[in-house]
């Protein structure tokens, strides 16, 4: 599920209806619109890169379990995509939305426009929230790699705004997008991986091909990379909830203290490994 986009710039008036709830769009609110969109070529890709994330869920979960996608203001609708279910006589139906911050603006329209829909006689378990997944901080960070920053540049995280009203009604979004935001710092910032590999890892292999053969080599393969997914695990918890801990400085000699930790471990079993 997610928030839907207008097809072609014809559609902008209808679909700024139907995301203010039925009220019309001003004249000038169509003209600020369509300038936003013909700034990123007259279409959002939303639409077609959202079909192609279900189309590979689809392929990895198999024939045997339906996948559909539903949007909230514009085609396909979620109630068309609860339609498409009720048609595969399903009893249970996982709510995915997009949005890995819950709001009550957005994720939670979202699941009651799915829970008003769903099938008769099914079950419905929505995500409410993925903010802080490991996965996607991994793949946040990825792409703030691939963009590589210089030094001397700052990486801005930004999100969508929600009203003060909202925020002081309880809302966890902006907690939640700067729980997101810690996170894929804590990766980014985290020497524990890249030293890791380029020090004791190597080194590891090495022993454990010479001692044990490729046996050996696959059992210490496996034991490397549950470290290095502990690793980036730690560093995601202590940026979630490291600064309130041990501040800015504490969490730098963290980081520091581990990656002399494992230079010397690297070149102790390089030097064990030159000796034997």
């Amino acid at each position: 599920m997610a928030h839907g986009t207008p097809a072609s710039l014809a559609d902008m008036p209808e679909y700024l209806k139907v995301v203010r709830g039925g009220r019309p769009p001003s004249p000038e609110l169509i003209e600020e619109m369509t300038h936003n969109y013909n700034a990123i070529g007259g279409r959002s890709p939303l639409t077609d890169i959202t079909l192609a994330q279900a189309d590979a869920l689809a392929k990895r979960l198999g024939t045997a379990v339906p996948v559909v996608v539903g949007m909230r203001n514009w085609h396909p609708y979620i109630k068309e995509a609860m339609h498409q279910l009720s048609t595969k006589n399903v009893d249970r139906v996982i709510g995915l939305p997009l949005a890995p911050q819950f709001s009550t603006l957005s994720v939670q329209k979202y699941m009651d426009a799915a829970a008003t829909a769903l099938p008769a006689g099914a079950i419905f378990e929505p995500v409410r929230t993925f903010h802080a997944h490991p996965l996607l901080l991994q793949a946040f960070a990825e792409r703030v790699r691939d963009a590589a920053p210089r030094p001397n540049e700052a990486v801005v995280f930004t999100a969508h705004s929600l009203p003060t009203r909202v925020i002081e009604g309880g809302d966890v979004y902006a907690n939640e997008v700067a729980a997101t935001a810690k996170g894929v710092a804590a990766v980014l910032l985290n020497p524990g991986a890249w030293v890791f590999f380029a020090t004791t890892a190597s080194a590891l292999m090495a022993n454990a091909t010479s001692d044990g053969g490729t046996g050996a080599a696959l059992a210490a393969a496996v034991a490397m990379a549950i470290g290095v997914s502990c690793s980036d695990l730690t560093f995601t918890i202590l940026g979630s909830g490291g600064r309130r801990l041990f501040g800015e400085r504490g969490l730098r000699w963290i980081r520091i203290g581990l990656a002399v930790l494992l230079v010397a471990i690297g070149v102790a079993f390089l030097t064990q490994g030159i000796r034997g």
